[in-house]
């Protein structure tokens, strides 16, 4: 029945759909523990959506974000909302993520850091990021694989944590030698999925036309 809808749609409207999915990867996903504060949350979902990141992980009672400040990005993103760190870890394990949190840590550490680009980027990558003020959990901390950074070089010793995103994906689709890495796309079956959502939901009354071309089926049988 959803790809009748798309008859509603205009052909070039279509098309630029198929054209962002072709370019959308799960090899990389994004979670956000505890992060409180809507304008970050919102960056963070536009950026995904920039780079082609599909899912984006939201664990506690944070995760809200503004339509106005993603500029509707949310809306073309597989958003996943956990009540608690374990919760979000069984996910993420059972679809084989390594679990990278993305902070520096203590010399004495027996977790590895990377900076961020040097992170094997051909595994399944969870980056998982903390609140403004706590940090990431020690939940995830416990259960980490290892760990990233973005290197700097000045006084600060920490970015926003939309801009510390933002960088980290960057990083992600590119090589160490500045090439464009092409990151693994979705599987058919999950890109047909995802694109039939994306119309029905571009379709303002979906509902109505699904029943309107039903009545216009049955009374052509």
């Amino acid at each position: 029945m959803t790809k009748d809808l798309a008859q509603f749609l205009l052909p070039r409207r279509l098309e630029r759909m198929k054209q962002v999915l072709e370019k959308r990867t799960e090899q990389i996903t994004l979670v956000l523990d505890q992060v409180h504060h809507e304008h970050n949350v919102s960056a963070v979902l536009r950026s995904a959506d920039a780079f082609g990141i599909q899912d984006v992980h939201l664990v506690g009672r944070g995760g809200k974000f503004s339509s106005g400040i993603t500029q509707g990005a949310d809306r073309w993103l597989s958003l996943h909302r956990h009540e608690s760190a374990k919760e979000a870890i069984s996910a993420l394990e059972d679809k084989g993520y390594k679990l990278v949190i993305v902070e520096p840590v203590e010399k004495d550490s027996k977790l590895k850091s990377y900076p961020i680009g040097e992170l094997p980027f051909e595994e399944k990558i969870a980056l998982i990021f903390g609140s403004e003020k706590q940090g990431i959990g020690e939940v995830f901390r416990s259960k980490a694989d290892m760990a990233t950074h973005v290197p700097m070089h000045g006084f600060v010793e920490s970015f926003n944590i939309s801009v510390a995103a933002a960088i980290c994906m960057f990083c992600s689709s590119i090589s160490g030698e500045g090439r464009s890495r092409e990151l693994p796309q979705l599987s058919e079956e999950r890109k047909e999925r995802i694109l039939n959502s994306w119309i029905e939901d571009d379709l303002r009354d979906a509902e109505a036309t699904k029943r309107e071309l039903a009545k216009k089926r049955s009374g052509s049988e």
